[in-house]
């Protein structure tokens, strides 16, 4: 009788921690795919119009993708904390949800976008004409983004933020 009861806690254990494990991959994933299907065909199309070559355009979004796979999950987590630090909840105004996935978004992802632009082999100029679009961008789709990310984190039964 004992030895099944510690049977059956062990087998417990190890499911709850297999459960973490997995819900931890599961919110990386999800986090990443988001950011991966939302932003590359915005920036692809922000690129192409601010003058970059094809070539240019390219090594960016494969940069883009391998940057993403590092940075998208803790920008998902940022989102989170961010949203907690200005005491905006799923209850708050569209407003207040906008401001906050919007500078959420400027805090983490405009200084990353910068160094990606620079490592792709962009001039000056076209560097600093898609930082603007993508800063403009941003401020507008910002909170599209949001809502695509908790749509995709409900899709794969991850918490959305909102």
């Amino acid at each position: 009788m004992a030895h099944q009861k510690d049977l059956e806690e062990r087998v417990n254990s190890s499911l709850i921690e297999y459960k973490q494990q997995n819900s931890k991959l599961r919110n990386y994933l999800v986090n990443t795919t988001a950011s991966w299907l939302y932003w590359t065909p915005i920036m692809t199309a922000t690129e192409c119009i601010s003058g970059l070559e094809l070539d240019e355009v390219i090594n960016s979004r494969l940069t883009s993708l391998v940057i993403g796979a590092v940075v998208a999950h803790p920008h998902g987590l940022f989102r989170k904390y961010w949203s907690d630090a200005l005491n905006i909840t799923p209850q708050s105004r569209q407003f207040s949800k906008y401001i906050a996935d919007t500078t959420a978004t400027w805090c983490f992802q405009i200084p990353l976008y910068s160094l990606q632009l620079y490592c792709s082999g962009t001039s000056f100029k076209e560097g600093l004409t898609a930082f603007g679009i993508g800063l403009a961008a941003s401020a507008i789709l910002g909170r599209p983004y949001g809502i695509f990310q908790d749509s995709w984190r409900k899709l794969w039964g991850t918490k959305p933020v909102f």
